[in-house]
């Protein structure tokens, strides 16, 4: 039996009740979405995925996001979502950790490479730009906060 003080409840309120999203310039939104988000317990790892919401007859070649969660969660990692071809990560494959959180981004090869990217770029909607990996480390809420959001139409590497 599993007592209250051995679970985490996952309410990913950003996420899941109010559908809260960050945009920039209204062209660009970033998004969460929490697959499985019921009962967790303490010391569990659970995804979030990062999407996003690209205006229909704009397109972005490069993006970057830092994801924090609050104490009772750490986010150690994230992998691509494969959202860009020929994607270059901006701080490591893994991400780079930053305190709890999990800086993370990703741009295209160079715009003098049209066989592989040509002048598309990425648009649509829920388009799964990263996945980031966390870890239960209390009981309680799991609050996650943006910062540091970047989508550009040019791509460049760091």
């Amino acid at each position: 039996m599993v007592t209250a003080v051995q679970k985490l409840i996952v309410c990913f309120v950003l996420v899941l009740s109010l559908s809260m999203s960050f945009a920039l310039a209204e062209e660009v939104t970033f998004h969460l979405n929490v697959p499985n988000s019921g009962n967790i317990q303490v010391g569990d790892t659970f995804q979030v995925q990062v999407l996003l919401d690209i205006t229909t007859g704009k397109s972005i070649k490069q993006a970057e996001f830092q994801l924090t969660p609050n104490a009772n969660a750490n986010l150690p990692s994230a992998s691509s979502g494969n959202l860009f071809i020929g994607a270059t990560a901006l701080y490591g494959a893994a991400g780079q950790v930053q305190g709890q959180g999990i800086r993370f981004g990703e741009t295209t090869a160079s715009d003098q490479d049209p066989v592989t990217i040509g002048d598309q770029g990425v648009e649509g909607n829920d388009k799964l730009f990263a996945i980031v990996t966390g870890t239960a480390t209390a009981v309680g809420s799991v609050t996650l906060t943006f910062s540091n959001l970047v989508a550009m139409k040019g791509s460049f590497v760091r």
